[in-house]
């Protein structure tokens, strides 16, 4: 049996554990039937629990109740169950009844309790996408005739999801279909993925199409303006409190001395609500993908290009690591609507774009609560911007809760960024990243950047320390092209520096030192 969610496989395993607690029951009451077949069906029923137990850790995160209270509640149930079978074993009709009761009332409190145990698919906002709410990836895309046979039912239809993909070896993401179900069916999303789960002959996989929203702004406050230590003009440089703990004047003193060339000019992607390509402390550091993506009026995406790429030296605004502008460009996925909101399909869509378009970096401030195990799209998608020479950043996620449980904070293959405050404190809103693969800190507080129609504004959360990684990337990839994304996060971690919750937050990046280290590869 094909497994895809979490509900699917906690209901197997709990109704394997009732079955076999039932002949376990039925066996040792009968006393003159025990023996060895009692022995063995209590050895069954040890293994299904453990099971049982496995699979309930395993899903944890995706528990739409108390873990505690849904382990006292199946195991009453199973329990009281097994009591009753074994007092009536030994009157013939009353033991007929009962297990014709439970036989009656099994499907009911399957539907009514146990698959609402779980959320569905883990959707982090909590509903699925309105022209597609599930995602199939299918063995064979000529052949689809059981699987639209089973759609019909639902009058559901079936389209490609990721069509015209450059390279479609790189992952299975050509295999996969979004499946839009009509509106007087859309609430029966779970039920059809339960049902297509069981077409192991013709599906390798189904997941829900989750819907994805920004976090709530984070608050922000009153900056005090320090001194200006660079040598740049930049009038608000002295607003960037993050420069001073990444010690981006040493950065900054040592790049304008004349003796580097880069290698080239790195292409940072901000997937995101789009970017203002029009803002004066951007437009000579943006590339333009696609004309429809070259405005924002959430602002959102503005203020993680600036961070990433503002225009240095130009006497207005902010600057970013790049003082002389000829490490890195900014371009602009959108993948957001002008409300912060957009869905899975889109997101992955926007990962194989930026990967198509040759872009070095992708800066992702996005993600919402999910198990890792449930999302495998994600997955696909970031193997292929690897496979494609791409180095993709995320955000941990601003809920105070742990990064692998987001997505797609949680992906192996990403660098995973936490925010650390002035004090360099794990910010009280960030996710820490202790349990993800590769994380790394920056800094996400009180955070000035470009905000669209040529303004300025104060941002916090991981959203904002993102984009320094992902700047930070540009400009090593610009000196050495050969670096990915393994040997950028040694290289980051290496010559990073130690927060007040560094287990928790990962090192603090440091600009000049990841530099050096990179030139010297």
């Amino acid at each position: 049996m094909l497994f895809t969610s979490a509900t699917a496989q906690y209901t197997f395993s709990y109704l394997l554990l009732i079955a076999i607690s039932v002949i376990w029951s039925l066996l040792s009451a009968r006393k003159s039937r025990g023996g060895s077949t009692a022995t063995l069906a209590g050895t069954g029923f040890f293994i299904a629990l453990a099971f049982y137990l496995f699979t309930l850790y395993q899903h944890r995160t995706a528990m739409a109740i108390n873990p505690a209270w849904l382990l006292v509640r199946d195991l009453g149930v199973m329990h009281l169950i097994t009591t009753l079978i074994g007092r009536a074993v030994s009157y013939k009709l009353a033991l007929l009844f009962l297990l014709a009761v439970l036989a009656l009332a099994l499907p009911t409190y399957k539907s009514k309790v146990l698959q609402t145990s779980f959320t569905l698919q883990q959707s982090a906002a909590g509903s699925l996408a309105e022209n597609g709410e599930l995602l199939i990836d299918v063995k064979d895309v000529q052949h689809t005739a059981a699987i639209q046979e089973v759609l019909n039912a639902y009058g559901a239809g079936l389209q490609p999801a990721f069509p015209n993909m450059r390279h479609p070896g790189y992952a299975s993401l050509d295999d996969y279909f979004v499946i839009d179900l009509p509106a007087q069916n859309a609430g029966k999303a779970q039920q059809l993925l339960e049902e297509l789960s069981r077409l192991t002959t013709e599906v390798d996989w189904v997941e829900t199409n989750e819907v994805i929203t920004l976090d709530p702004p984070q608050p922000v406050h009153a900056l005090k303006k320090s001194k200006n230590p660079y040598p740049v003009n930049d009038e608000r440089i002295g607003e960037l409190w993050g420069f001073g703990v990444m010690d981006v004047p040493a950065l900054y003193t040592n790049l304008l001395k004349g003796n580097l060339r880069p290698a080239k000019t790195a292409r940072i992607a901000i997937l995101d609500t789009g970017v203002d390509a029009a803002h004066p402390d951007l437009k000579d550091n943006f590339i333009s993908t696609e004309e429809r993506y070259n405005s924002d009026k959430m602002g959102h995406g503005t203020h993680c290009a600036g961070i990433a790429a503002a225009v240095s030296n130009n006497g207005i605004g902010i600057a970013s690591f790049s003082p002389d502008n000829s490490l890195v460009k900014v371009t602009s996925v959108k993948v957001l609507d002008d409300n912060g909101m957009g869905n899975q399909q889109s997101i992955i869509q926007g990962i194989i774009e930026a990967a198509d378009k040759d872009c070095d970096i992708i800066s992702m401030s996005l993600g919402g609560r999910a198990n890792p195990d449930a999302n495998k799209a994600y997955q696909e998608a970031v193997d292929y911007a690897t496979k494609s020479g791409a180095i993709i950043i995320v955000a941990a996620g601003n809920s105070s809760d742990n990064a692998k449980d987001y997505m797609p904070a949680g992906c192996k293959g990403v660098i995973t960024v936490s925010a650390i405050d002035p004090d360099l404190n794990l910010a009280e809103f960030s996710n820490y990243i202790s349990d993800v693969e590769m994380g790394i800190a920056a800094p996400g507080v009180d955070i000035l950047s470009t905000v669209p129609n040529g303004n300025y504004d104060l941002m916090s959360g991981t959203s904002m320390a993102t984009p320094y990684v992902a700047g930070l990337a540009g400009i090593l990839r610009a000196v050495n092209p050969d670096i990915d994304t393994q040997s950028l996060y040694q290289i980051l971690s290496q010559t990073g520096i130690d927060t007040k919750n560094t287990p928790k937050s990962g090192k603090l990046i440091q600009p000049w030192a990841a530099m050096q280290a990179a030139m010297s590869r």
